[in-house]
């Protein structure tokens, strides 16, 4: 989950080094590549999501059962 998290630091990091020098950037490319760095993140924010609680239910709730 640690090596998924610096991933997406390492994505957020593209894509805000890509967005800020294009922010006003009226140009087709730019706004293609915009459409391609977002939803690779947001994937990846997901299956880093869907990880923690896989980790969540199978490691820490069962270990709440126990008495």
């Amino acid at each position: 989950m640690k090596a998924a998290s610096k991933l997406i630091d390492a994505k957020m990091d593209k894509l805000i080094d890509f967005v800020y020098p294009n922010l006003f950037s009226g140009s087709k490319e730019s706004k293609q590549l915009t459409i391609i760095y977002l939803p690779n993140l947001l994937n990846s924010e997901f299956q880093l999501m869907r990880n923690y609680k896989d980790f969540k239910d199978n490691y820490i709730e069962p270990t709440r059962d126990i008495k």
